[in-house]
C-alpha cells in the first residue's frame, strides 16, 4: 500500500509540477507585456534568487533552531558545482536565445528529459526498457509538433541551447545522486538560491533599470511560484526511478500551450491540438507502464 501511494504521489506530484513550471512561464510573459518599462529576462532570473532567500529564511530559520546545523563542510563542493552547472546553463540559454530565434530554442530545451534519462543510465545505473524510451521519443515528437521548429533556421548556435539543456539534466541527476540523501529539498534550493544570489547581486545593482513597487509584487508572485516548482522537481526525483518519472516532465509544453490559450488569450492551432494528443497518450502509456513495473517490483521482493 505505501508502495502504491508512493507511486502514485510522485506521478501526481511530477503532473502538479510541471503545472507551475508552465504557470511560471506564463506568469513571466505576462510581466514582460504588463509594463512600459519591462525587466530583462537576466534581471529576472536574477530577482528570483535573491527574493527567494526572504522567502524562504523563515523555514531554514526553524531547521537551524530544530537541528543546528543546516548542511555539512562535505557537501559543499557539490553546491558549487550544482549552481555552476545552472550558471553555466542560464548563460548558454540567454546566447542561444540572441542568436537563434525562440521557438527553435524552446524546441532544443524538450531534449531536457531525453538527457535525464541517458545520464540516469549512465550515472544512476538506472535501466532503460524499451517502453520507456518509445513514450519519450513518442512526447518528443508531441512537443515538436506543438512547438512547430522552423528547421531553415537552425545553425551551429543553436548548439548553445542543446547544451543548455544538457547542463538542466545533468543538474538534476547530479542533485539525485550527491546531494538529496544527505539535505531536504528546501535546504537544496535555499543555499543554490544564496550561491548563486552572491552573482546576482552585485549583477542587478550594475544593470541601469527601475523597479517599481508592483513590478516587484509581481516578481514575488512570480518567485513564488518558482520556488514551489524548483523544491517539488528535487523532492520528486529524489523519491522515485527518475527514468520513470522523467517521461512527464514534456507535459510541461502541454499545460504551457493550455494556459497561454486560457492566461493570454493565444489561440492553440491544430497542430498544437495532436501534439497535445500524442503527449498526453504518451503519459498515459508512461503511467501504465510505471504501474507494471511497481508490481513487478512488489513480487520480486514477496517472500517465497
Amino acid at each position: 500500500m505505501n508502495s502504491k501511494k508512493s507511486f502514485f504521489s510522485g506521478n501526481v506530484l511530477m503532473i502538479f509540477c510541471t503545472m507551475l513550471y508552465a504557470i511560471h512561464t506564463c506568469l513571466i510573459r505576462h510581466f514582460k507585456n504588463t509594463y512600459d518599462q519591462p525587466i530583462s529576462s537576466d534581471l529576472i532570473a536574477c530577482y528570483q534568487y535573491i527574493i527567494s532567500i526572504a522567502l524562504l529564511s523563515p523555514f531554514i530559520i526553524t531547521k537551524l533552531l530544530k537541528s543546528g546545523n543546516l548542511i555539512s563542510m562535505q557537501s559543499v563542493p557539490n553546491y558549487i558545482i550544482r549552481c555552476s552547472m545552472i550558471f553555466c546553463g542560464a548563460l548558454s540559454w540567454q546566447y542561444a536565445l540572441s542568436e537563434v530565434i525562440a521557438v527553435n530554442c524552446i524546441a532544443i530545451s524538450c531534449l531536457t528529459p531525453i538527457f535525464i534519462l541517458l545520464l540516469a543510465k549512465i550515472s544512476l545505473n538506472e535501466s532503460l526498457s524499451k517502453e520507456i524510451v518509445f513514450i519519450s521519443m513518442m512526447s518528443f515528437i508531441g512537443a515538436f509538433i506543438i512547438i512547430s521548429p522552423n528547421p531553415s533556421e537552425f545553425n551551429t548556435k543553436s548548439l548553445f541551447a542543446v547544451l543548455a539543456a544538457f547542463l538542466w539534466a545533468l543538474n538534476s541527476v547530479f542533485t539525485k545522486k550527491h546531494l538529496s540523501p544527505g539535505s531536504n529539498p528546501t535546504t537544496i534550493f535555499f543555499i543554490t538560491a544564496i550561491i548563486l544570489s552572491l552573482i546576482a547581486i552585485p549583477y542587478v545593482m550594475m544593470k541601469d533599470h527601475i523597479i517599481t513597487i508592483d513590478q516587484l509584487m509581481f516578481l514575488c508572485l512570480i518567485t513564488v511560484v518558482f520556488d514551489v516548482a524548483n523544491i517539488l522537481l528535487i523532492w520528486v526525483f529524489s523519491r522515485g526511478k527518475i527514468s520513470l518519472i522523467a517521461p512527464f516532465d514534456f507535459l510541461r509544453v502541454v499545460f504551457t500551450t493550455m494556459f497561454s490559450s486560457i492566461l493570454l488569450s493565444e489561440s492553440v492551432t491544430n497542430n498544437g491540438w495532436i501534439g497535445i494528443t500524442v503527449i498526453l497518450i504518451a503519459n498515459l502509456l508512461s503511467t501504465i507502464y510505471s504501474n507494471k513495473f511497481r508490481k513487478q517490483k512488489i513480487e520480486q521482493v514477496k517472500p517465497a
